[in-house]
């Protein structure tokens, strides 16, 4: 199972701004994509009490986002670990249902009660790929996408690679 939600978009209409300067387009790539993945990483962190109703918490502390070693994609997630070792992110989005693994019950304690239940269904909740898809067609991701396009260029006329 996934431990990620990934939500795929096109920059390399963008990127043919940059095809005249070769070897450093790898690089700008790079760096458009870490540029639009904190974009999604912040309005996932808006959206976050929204969805799961909080507004603070280990999903929303750990969210991180992360270039692809080949440079053509950026991972954004949250890597919080439950108490066994778990990352629940992927299961609050997805949903799941959790079963006993020796004996017939969960046992559990609730508000100092003692809860026994043959299983638990934790329902889907879209607190990742939804408001990143709405970001995705909004102008603001266009508008975004112009912004770093502008810093790599102002980066390369400093540089004097380009006029």
């Amino acid at each position: 199972m996934a431990e990620f939600i990934s939500v795929e978009t096109e920059v390399k209409e963008a990127l043919e701004v940059f095809s005249e300067i070769g070897n450093a387009s790898h690089k700008i790539q790079r760096s458009i994509l870490a540029g639009l993945g904190s974009k999604a990483a912040s309005i996932i962190k808006k959206n976050y009490a929204n969805s799961l109703r909080k507004k603070s918490g280990n999903l929303y502390k750990d969210m991180k986002k992360k270039v692809t070693s080949r440079g053509d994609a950026v991972v954004v997630s949250s890597n919080a670990l439950s108490e066994n070792k778990v990352r629940y992110g992927y299961v609050l989005a997805a949903g799941t249902t959790i079963e006993p693994k020796n004996g017939n019950y969960l046992t559990f304690k609730i508000d100092g009660k003692w809860i026994r239940k043959k299983g638990v269904t934790i329902p889907s909740r879209d607190w990742v790929a939804k408001p990143i898809e709405t970001f995705i067609d909004s102008s603001e991701y266009k508008a975004q996408i112009d912004t770093l396009i502008e810093r790599e260029i102002k980066k390369l006329r400093k540089k004097g690679i380009i006029e």
